[in-house]
């Protein structure tokens, strides 16, 4: 009858909005899922947290002192050896360290989340992944309403709206490099809405200003 074709067209309509609002938020959910980099074996997550479920193996730490920077880590006897520089390191440098000193603590490492605030002390704290859990996946930061992807990517496709470049010659302060990159994007590039930081040893950082699809 015209009643009945008339509730199953409602009911068809209904579904197909209900379809359109899950696909929606799916999408939605998946600009702050990215894929974690890796650095000598070890993946880095750095202004995200992992999904995969973890155990702790230990902290490293870290910390400026007099113009220079530290990297102390467990000798196996109780106490911890510390690695001095002549000179303030870029972010680069600290990582690629905690990294190597990371491995040389704890073999079974598989990732280590790093903290480093703006007065350049911090920490990285060890971590190896439970049976089956997936190592690679992160929930990155938002920032200033930019998601942050630093030694990640994004999983979800995004457009590339143009890039900034930083001023040069940058220390180990990570948290002070990327609010300037973002104040940047924020200036330049009105419809962004996500970050890729590219950190460069020697030289002037630079960062992607993208829109996620």
């Amino acid at each position: 009858s015209g009643w009945q074709g008339n509730r199953l067209l409602f009911i068809m309509k209904k579904n197909l909005l209900l379809l359109m609002v899950f696909l929606s938020c799916s999408i939605f959910a998946q600009q702050n899922i990215a894929t974690a980099e890796q650095v000598g074996g070890v993946y880095i997550f750095n202004d995200c947290v992992p999904l995969g479920q973890y155990e702790v193996l230990g902290d490293i730490t870290f910390g400026g002192n007099n113009g220079t920077s530290s990297i102390a880590m467990p000798n196996g006897m109780g106490g911890t050896t510390m690695i001095v520089s002549g000179e303030t390191p870029q972010y680069t440098s600290i990582r690629n360290g905690l990294v190597a000193n990371a491995v040389m603590a704890n073999r079974t490492v598989e990732g280590i989340l790093i903290h480093i605030p703006k007065a350049g002390e911090g920490r990285a704290t060890m971590i190896k992944f439970l049976e089956g859990e997936d190592k690679a996946k992160c929930k990155v930061n938002r920032q200033q309403g930019l998601y942050v992807f630093c030694d990640c990517k994004p999983i979800q496709d995004y457009d590339k709206l143009g890039e900034i470049v930083g001023a040069g010659g940058m220390s180990s302060l990570y948290g002070d490099l990327r609010n300037r990159l973002i104040k940047k994007v924020l200036k330049k590039y009105k419809s962004a809405d996500g970050i890729i930081i590219n950190l460069v040893e020697g030289g002037r950082d630079r960062a992607d200003a993208i829109q996620l699809q």
